[in-house]
């Protein structure tokens, strides 16, 4: 074999070298524009993050898909949430998914750090989340109209709304008064909604607005 022909086999061998690797590195590329950053933002802050029972760190990438995302932290009680990751990177800005989670303190030192906390807090913290943008689909909006004046956030109450496990709508109502329900439960008929149209559930909730943390919440004069 001449030395013409080996400088031409080596030459060959250098440019297929070269497209497979720039291949890889494409590969690569499209494999990182895929996925989607897991923001979690929460009060109160410095949380530990689960990732189907794995700690993770916040902003870790993932795949689409569906994942159990639990936030805990000493001195309050765990939320766990499920989150879909749809394979549609335009619908979320800086291929970024911001899931927002508030924990239920469940001893005094927890109450206090709550106190740090003001409603204002709670309502920039709602306007922060990707989750109603993703899990809840368009058609699901239009069937269920009342999404679109939640979450309601009030001092003594909340109205929120989520999927049952059967992938039904609900109301999910958050006070730890009988009154506090009825209030919500009337702001919604107030809205021009029916509640009895709809499957609600009610959860107990620790007023963090209140001076006096141990004392009843006391009935208020309206809406």
């Amino acid at each position: 074999m001449g030395r013409g022909m080996k400088r031409n086999i080596i030459f060959l061998t250098l440019i297929v070298i070269i497209l497979v690797f720039g291949w890889w590195l494409f590969s690569l590329g499209n494999k990182e524009e895929n996925l989607i950053s897991l923001r979690v933002e929460s009060i109160p802050k410095d949380v530990i993050i689960r990732i189907n029972d794995k700690v993770s760190s916040n902003g870790t990438k993932l795949k689409p898909g569906k994942y159990a995302v639990k936030v805990e932290r000493d001195d309050f009680s765990s939320n766990t949430q499920v989150v879909v990751i749809e394979d549609r990177s335009s619908r979320y800005p800086n291929n970024e998914f911001v899931l927002t989670v508030t924990l239920d303190a469940n001893s005094e030192k927890g109450r206090n750090i709550l106190k740090k906390y003001s409603e204002k807090d709670y309502l920039e913290l709602e306007g922060k989340s990707s989750q109603s943008g993703s899990s809840i689909g368009e058609d699901f909006k239009k069937e269920n109209p009342i999404i679109g004046l939640l979450p309601y956030i009030q001092s003594y109450y909340r109205i929120d709304y989520g999927k049952t496990d059967e992938g039904k709508f609900k109301i999910v109502i958050t006070a730890n008064e009988p009154i506090g329900r009825q209030v919500a439960v009337e702001r919604i008929r107030s809205w021009g909604f029916n509640p009895t149209n709809y499957l609600i559930e009610f959860k107990d909730f620790y007023n963090i607005f209140s001076p006096e943390q141990n004392k009843p919440i006391e009935p208020w004069g309206g809406l």
